[in-house]
């Protein structure tokens, strides 16, 4: 099976208008439209923030082991422990090995620092694809900064590959 890195239902996804959606709210929508996509912010290789077309919301695995990932302005996120979290080099950091004043990816000038990762019991939890790019754009209701989080490697086995999607 894939590695399926996943985030909670609550977790906010920045549409290419730069308004916040939850990734479970996407969910819901695209299984009654399953040609449904969506457009989101992602980081380019420049580390540029830049517009990319999520695929396949959904509900990856139920009750899934999770962590909760502080950061120093009070914002989280929870996600599973190897949720991949993209670093300054380019390079990504799984959930459970980032430490407190860890700095992720630099978006728009602002970077996020770590205060703290701990486990935080069991959630449903989701995930989605955006080809070509391999990222998203997490956000928070109250807070500035963003956070990029690797995508999932993929669909889920229907045969579609992805990444010849001409949508860019």
């Amino acid at each position: 099976a894939p590695m399926a890195l996943c985030l909670t239902g609550d977790t906010q996804l920045v549409l290419g208008d730069g308004s916040l959606r939850s990734i479970g709210s996407l969910a819901e929508e695209y299984t009654q439209d399953k040609e449904a996509s969506y457009s989101v912010l992602t980081l380019n290789k420049e580390g540029r923030v830049v517009p990319g077309i999520l695929h396949e919301p959904r509900k990856t695995r139920t009750m899934a082991e999770i962590v909760k990932v502080d950061f120093t302005g009070g914002e989280s996120i929870t996600c599973t422990p190897d949720h991949l979290f993209g670093l300054a080099d380019g390079s990504y950091i799984r959930a459970d090995r980032l430490r407190r004043d860890s700095e992720l990816a630099p978006i728009n000038g602002r970077t996020i620092k770590v205060h703290q990762v701990s486990g935080y019991g069991r959630a449903d939890v989701y995930d989605a694809a955006v080809p070509g790019v391999e990222n998203f754009l997490i956000g928070f209701k109250d807070s500035p900064y963003k956070v990029k989080v690797h995508n999932c490697a993929g669909g889920t086995g229907g045969g579609k590959a992805l990444s010849v999607d001409t949508t860019i």
